[in-house]
């Protein structure tokens, strides 16, 4: 599969998503998801060009994102994995970097619909 260009960050989301990344491989050990957690992020970040601070990401963009990769043909746990990477970047953002992140909601809810299983439901 032929990747497009790499999505680059602006500040301060840039920093943020880098030492994040470290974090991931320093602290928690992480070895084998640090790649699909930035692509993840990458493609979150990535439709909405726009805005360059975690803040400016609401539960709404969110929801946004979601029914576009859906509309894009990204299977339901492709959808759930990539948002929980979303959900961990933000999670850490609060929890760990805290100052002006420890008051922000996390602006990624995991949805709970139910997958389809076969064509009663949808998918052929």
């Amino acid at each position: 599969m032929k990747r497009g260009p790499r999505f680059y960050y602006r500040e301060p989301l840039a920093s943020l998503v880098g030492r994040w990344e470290a974090h991931m491989l320093a602290e928690r050990h992480y070895w084998t998801t640090p790649g699909m957690y930035s692509r993840s992020l990458e493609r979150f970040f990535s439709k909405f060009p726009k805005k360059s601070a975690p803040e400016q990401i609401h539960l709404a963009d969110t929801e946004d994102w979601r029914v576009w990769r859906a509309e894009e043909g990204a299977a339901y746990s492709t959808i759930r994995k990539e948002l929980g990477a979303v959900r961990a970047f933000y999670s850490w953002l609060i929890n760990e970097v805290g100052g002006k992140y420890a008051d922000m909601p996390n602006p990624v809810i995991i949805p709970v619909w139910p997958e389809p299983r076969g064509p009663q439901d949808g998918n052929l």
